[in-house]
């Protein structure tokens, strides 16, 4: 056989035959890297960001690979590496899916929802975690590489909620003598609907510092929740409700559109004192509390 067609052949082998070199990932012929950049100029992946979970669908529609990228991968910058045959695709990248939310139905882009494992079994939702999406078309031709890069948007909001003066409504034990919940929140966010569901009541749970009186709470709400309709609801330990808020029109007062938030945590303080329950947005920090929490 003459030393052309030897060569030539030899240079086919790997679309042919499939990879022959090793380590397999070499043969990666796509390479996606994932970005966030929440003022659109200012990218901050890293911060924000710390796991993906890269979806690759046919132009059909269905899964043909899920790639999740954790720890050490998304470190830096972060990079997946894929093996795909000539053809149409579509990219969703879903970040930040921890304890607080999981991916439903990811067979088909059709059915694909994040949700609260607590939601999908039927139990009490406490939170989402911080989650960021991000969708690409990708078209990888015969006999050539590319590399693509997928950007991530936000698609929770963020609270952090202090409540003071609980001494005056606690016992001598360690329980929680309150609790909060959020009413009319949607529990579900699809590809095509956004924030969905029937509407389910959250049960954040916190931190009690029995000492000073103090409990934090932080938890996450799907962007898409019309939060004119969530009430927040402050309870004591026996069930009895002791103050509601409108949550949109807290954030109204304190000059935020509700509509419009981006991704940042709102300070929210409920101060007890006597009779008297305040809830507001309020700049508090939690440098400041650090004495109060021991």
């Amino acid at each position: 056989m003459p030393f052309r067609r030897i060569a030539l052949l030899l240079l086919l082998l790997p679309f042919l035959g499939g990879c022959i070199f090793d380590p397999p990932e070499e043969c990666d012929n796509v390479s996606i890297s994932f970005r966030y950049c929440p003022d659109g100029t200012n990218c901050q992946f890293n911060r924000y960001i710390g796991q993906v979970t890269l979806l690759v669908y046919g132009d059909d529609n269905r899964l043909v690979q899920e790639k999740p990228l954790t720890g050490g991968l998304c470190s830096g910058t972060c990079k997946a590496g894929l093996n795909l045959s000539p053809g149409s695709y579509s990219l969703v990248a879903v970040g930040n899916a921890y304890g607080h939310t999981m991916l439903c139905s990811p067979e088909s882009m059709a059915t694909l929802t994040v949700t609260s494992p607590q939601y999908a079994e039927g139990q009490k939702i406490i939170s989402n975690d911080s989650l960021y999406l991000g969708r690409k078309e990708l078209i990888v031709p015969p006999f050539d590489s590319v590399e693509d890069t997928v950007d991530l948007e936000s698609i929770h909001i963020g609270f952090r909620l202090l409540v003071r003066g609980l001494q005056n409504i606690a016992t001598k034990n360690e329980t929680p003598p309150a609790y909060i919940t959020l009413d009319n929140l949607l529990p579900e966010y699809s590809l095509s609907e956004g924030a969905t569901g029937p509407p389910q009541t959250y049960y954040p749970a916190g931190s009690f510092y029995q000492s000073s009186g103090i409990m934090l709470i932080e938890f996450n709400i799907f962007r898409g929740n019309n939060l004119n309709n969530v009430i927040l609801n402050l309870f004591d330990k026996n069930h009895l409700i002791l103050k509601q808020s409108n949550l949109g029109l807290l954030l109204q007062q304190a000059g935020f559109d509700p509509g419009n938030i981006g991704d940042i945590n709102i300070p929210l303080e409920i101060v007890i004192t006597g009779l008297d329950i305040t809830i507001e947005v309020s700049n508090w920090d939690e440098e400041e509390l650090i004495p109060l929490m021991h």
